[in-house]
């Protein structure tokens, strides 16, 4: 079997260039359906939250449990991410952070 470490340039470089391509892709689109898409709660603010979680998910599947608590640091700020995007800086204060 394979070792996945092998292939994480392959996989960074792969998300980046489907991240541009999406971006291409909803530039080209209406402006009603891009500003659906964009909005507020929309599709893409949603699906960034999903994607901190999978990542948290992923870190706490893949790591070691020390490795976990050398860099805490990481699904810490991914979940303040995912807060962010999911606008819960607003239950607090009006305008939020």
């Amino acid at each position: 079997m394979t070792d996945v470490r092998t292939y994480g340039g392959l996989w960074v470089a792969l998300g980046t260039l489907a991240t541009f391509a999406t971006m291409a892709v909803v530039s080209l689109l209406p402006m009603p359906t891009q500003l659906s898409l964009l909005a507020e709660g929309g599709l893409f603010e949603t699906l960034s939250a999903l994607g901190y979680g999978v990542c948290i998910a992923l870190m706490f599947l893949l790591w070691p449990t020390s490795e976990i608590r050398r860099r805490w640091y990481f699904p810490v700020v991914f979940a303040l991410f995912a807060g962010r995007e999911l606008d819960l800086d607003k239950i607090p204060l009006p305008k939020g952070c």
